[in-house]
């Protein structure tokens, strides 16, 4: 990935990562991955397909890897440096996640009850 590319996570849609799955920029720092909600609404309505209506979802685990990133994770919309605040919320999952060389694992941005965050057993380390 170049640099300041991200991995956008939109409402309505879920990203697993898993089985030792990496997602990383080899030589170049990347944005991470960006999971966005709508902070007015709950992250419990899901359609048919068992997907958030107004969030987006992100779930890492069984040893996922997000690796060389600006953010490993990021709950809010950043353009040019600029947050948008309305844009914050998402729903994200993490058991036996690993996070390396990150130069921030996580930047939650919670509005409320606007995010749903489960953490569970995993690593996060610089080489």
């Amino acid at each position: 990935m170049d640099y300041y590319k991200q991995i956008s996570v939109n409402t309505g849609c879920r990203l697993v990562i898993e089985d030792n799955a990496v997602v990383t920029s080899h030589n170049i720092r990347w944005s991470g991955i960006v999971v966005f909600g709508n902070s007015n609404e709950s992250q419990l309505p899901r359609d048919q397909n068992g997907l958030p209506l107004y969030q987006g979802e992100l779930i890492i685990n069984s040893g996922g890897t997000v690796s060389n990133a600006l953010y490993g994770i990021i709950t809010k919309k950043i353009e040019d440096g600029v947050g948008y605040m309305a844009s914050g919320g998402g729903i994200v999952r993490l058991q036996n996640a690993k996070f390396k060389n990150n130069i921030i694992v996580f930047l939650f941005v919670i509005i409320i009850i606007s995010i749903l965050l489960i953490i569970c057993q995993c690593q996060m380390f610089h080489i």
